[in-house]
């Protein structure tokens, strides 16, 4: 019986970025362009922070000459457009939250308000004429 080829394993992450940023400095010899450190990593940008963080690793890249100011103000205007993009999904999923917290009130008859206390959210019933303590 002949047995299967075994299937090459993909490197390891590090190894496997390392090699990305080979291949693209390669590409920029071939045309030209002077890279004086390996172009960064740049990871999972979900947050705004996440776009914050890159447009500060922008500017000091151009601040220390490393990148061309045309390319970096580019890279600025595409990160802060990401940004923009990351603080309305992040609008968008409190809004979602809200509209399905509304949806359980209702289905609950209509007459109670939610309160949050602490992260633990508990629902009070809501106030009916009679309860006013102070009349």
């Amino acid at each position: 019986m002949k047995k299967k080829p075994q299937k090459q394993k993909r490197p390891s992450g590090a190894y496997w970025r390392k090699r990305k940023r080979e291949a693209a400095q390669k590409m920029a010899a071939k045309l030209g362009i002077v890279i004086k450190r390996p172009l960064p990593y740049v990871g999972k940008l979900a947050t705004v922070s996440d776009w914050h963080t890159q447009i500060a690793r922008i500017f000091r890249r151009a601040a220390s000459g490393e990148l061309p100011e045309h390319l970096a103000t580019k890279l600025t205007y595409c990160a802060v457009e990401g940004a923009s993009l990351a603080k309305i999904m992040q609008e968008l999923k409190e809004l979602t939250q809200l509209r399905e917290q509304l949806e359980a009130i209702r289905a609950n008859g209509g007459n109670v308000l939610p309160f949050v206390n602490g992260g633990s959210q508990e629902y009070l019933p809501a106030e009916t004429e009679g309860d006013h303590a102070d009349e």
